[in-house]
């Protein structure tokens, strides 16, 4: 096993002073001077904010294809206009505001985030400032069709961090609720202004303002099992036409649920403008969030005026194990909150057009295609400690849905076929101080749960950076550390991917598998036709390049395989595919020339 590697050197830690941020290296990058020390000190800190699950970026967007979220009785073939005859709106009294029969947000482009870090000794003070925009979709009609309209939206996310660095790394010590407010603050007419959470114990979180950091060992602690009462004080700006002139909803363990100022289900009082929800919790040992989510009643009564209007507030929280204890609660505390385990749902976007093909192709890419989650994820952790040394291995089931549109009508009008796949990691945690750190992990292979099924199977992949020596990884199984193992690159820089598939389809379509790369919250087919980086055509080698976005630390890219069959029809049941998840490095560009990138290709450590 390789040994740990020095972080910092003390005396740098007397006085360095950074500010920076994840768009663009800040102010004006790191001079020549700097030692392998400093590098690996200000990348290990770019990595660690990355990697907080606390300060993820998957807020308001819920997991639908078009973003209404339907009641989950109603069946999967009405996408493309089944009946639904259990959504219907009962006539509401004028000026009475209703639920629409769906609604929800997706997010359009990726988040533009912004991290700037003051650095000060052994203590890192973070703020983060999150642009995301999207559209809201509302379906106000009980026509039986699912055909919602959209309408703009765009939030500032806000939030701030403390960490100290001790035992070789950076640990969060302190970090804020998530203030959402719009991002034009002059379309502000409804406000958050306390939220409170309670058990049988009393109340256990009262956040007034979501600008106050929370100590990280002070964080309301809860256990599976235990029921919770989340409550909202809600204000409206004077003027509304509608009653109640506020929706508000709470987003919990993957769910959403509507929080009600009615006396009745854990709140107190009816009609004093606090909001209310009880609920058992249900998620995992690890960190988490809870959304506090009011909109202006006037939003949903429509489905394209441009009125949207909303305020947010993340709590954070943490859910404790229950009778395992020692180094092994610990362990697994951190793999629940490990950001190399998050879902991959927002790199696959509908929106992106197909139709292309190739002379003598008899497969044919879809108009329009992706996948979305359907509902909570299955985990199950084996962790083995021998000494300071943990293994970890986990898989996870995911359950969801392809969206797949041949229609070519301009219209994104879907069928939908379910998936049913598992993901594997490895992971390796040592002792370092009397704590637990992540030091390797191997790439992630997502099967379908049902091998029996599956005929595609990925067998190598390679990233290059610029005209360097190919990365290669031809075994998902294999550890790679995650301090100088890692593929590293410079943002801003190309990075050239390509793959090697095997298919034992019957279906006799040409090709009979589709490649495609997700990086940096996009994604684009894999050609081999000798164009697009691709080095000789025919060769059976699939390539793409992406350019290295400006977001820094531990990132993620997908090699994804699917079966051409299984895009070439909207409803039959024959998802087929194999998915490669590879972690990777994004540096400051003055940074990476000083790092001790030493790649350990196809051995464990």
């Amino acid at each position: 096993m390789c040994p740990l590697r020095p972080i910092l050197h003390p005396l740098f830690a007397l006085c360095l002073f950074l500010f920076y941020t994840a768009c663009g290296g800040g102010g004006g990058g790191t001079p020549a001077s700097d030692t392998t020390s400093e590098a690996v000190s200000a990348a290990a800190l770019d990595d660690t904010v990355t990697d907080e699950t606390l300060l993820a970026d998957d807020f308001l967007d819920d997991l639908a294809a078009d973003g209404a979220v339907y009641a989950a009785s109603v069946s999967a073939a009405s996408v493309a206009g089944g009946a639904v005859a259990d959504e219907v709106v009962a006539m509401a009294a004028e000026g009475e505001a209703v639920e629409p029969v769906a609604w929800g947000r997706r997010r359009i482009d990726p988040p533009e985030r912004t991290i700037t870090i003051d650095q000060q000794g052994d203590v890192a003070h973070v703020t983060v400032a999150t642009q995301i925009t999207g559209e809201l979709w509302v379906d106000t009609t009980d026509d039986g069709v699912r055909n919602p309209g959209s309408k703009p939206f765009a939030h500032t996310l806000h939030r701030s961090a403390t960490y100290q660095r001790s035992g070789g790394g950076w640990h969060l010590t302190a970090i804020s609720p998530t203030d959402m407010p719009l991002a034009d603050t002059t379309r502000q007419n409804v406000h958050i202004e306390r939220v409170t959470a309670s058990h049988a114990a009393g109340v256990i979180a009262e956040i007034t303002d979501p600008t106050l950091e929370l100590a990280v060992d002070d964080l309301p602690t809860l256990r599976v099992g235990d029921t919770i009462v989340v409550s909202a004080q809600v204000a409206h700006d004077p003027g509304s036409e509608w009653t109640p002139d506020t929706f508000v909803y709470l987003h919990h363990d993957g769910r959403r649920d509507r929080m009600l100022d009615d006396g009745l289900n854990g709140d107190e009082h009816a009609g004093d403008g606090i909001y209310s929800h009880l609920y058992t919790l249900s998620n995992q040992v690890g960190r988490h969030f809870a959304v506090v989510d009011a909109l202006d009643s006037a939003t949903l009564q429509n489905e394209t005026d441009d009125d949207y209007a909303a305020h947010g507030w993340g709590i954070p929280y943490r859910v404790a194990g229950g009778t395992t204890g020692g180094d092994e609660a610990e362990v697994r505390a951190l793999v629940e909150s490990e950001g190399w385990l998050r879902p991959l749902t927002p790199m696959d976007r509908l929106n992106v057009a197909g139709g292309e093909t190739s002379s003598g192709d008899t497969a044919l890419l879809p108009e329009h295609w992706g996948r979305r989650q359907a509902g909570e994820h299955t985990r199950t952790v084996t962790v083995e400690i021998a000494g300071g040394v943990a293994d970890v291995t986990i898989h996870t089931r995911w359950l969801g849905r392809l969206y797949v549109d041949t229609s070519f009508d301009d219209h994104l009008n879907p069928g939908v076929k379910p998936t049913d796949e598992t993901a594997v990691h490895h992971l390796r945690y040592v002792k370092v101080g009397g704590s637990w750190r992540l030091d390797a992990l191997s790439l992630g292979a997502i099967d379908l749960t049902e091998a029996a099924n599956q005929t595609v199977a990925i067998t190598a992949i390679t990233l290059q950076r610029g005209q360097g020596t190919p990365y290669e990884i031809t075994d998902p199984q294999e550890f790679y550390p995650v301090g100088d193992g890692l593929f590293t690159v410079a943002v801003g820089e190309q990075v050239t991917v390509t793959a090697t598939v095997e298919n034992t389809t019957t279906s006799g379509l040409t090709p009979p598998t589709f490649l495609f790369l997700h990086a940096g919250h996009d994604r684009q087919r894999m050609v081999d036709d000798g164009t697009h980086g691709d080095a000789l055509a025919g060769d059976g080698v699939f390539t793409a390049v992406f350019t290295v976005g400006p977001a820094r630390g531990h990132q993620r890219l997908v090699v994804d395989g699917l079966d051409s069959l299984t895009l070439q029809n909207e409803f039959d049941d024959d998802y087929n595919a194999n998915r490669w998840v590879a972690p990777y490095r994004v540096a400051r560009p003055s940074v990476v020339d000083h790092l001790p990138f030493k790649p350990h290709h196809g051995k464990n450590h």
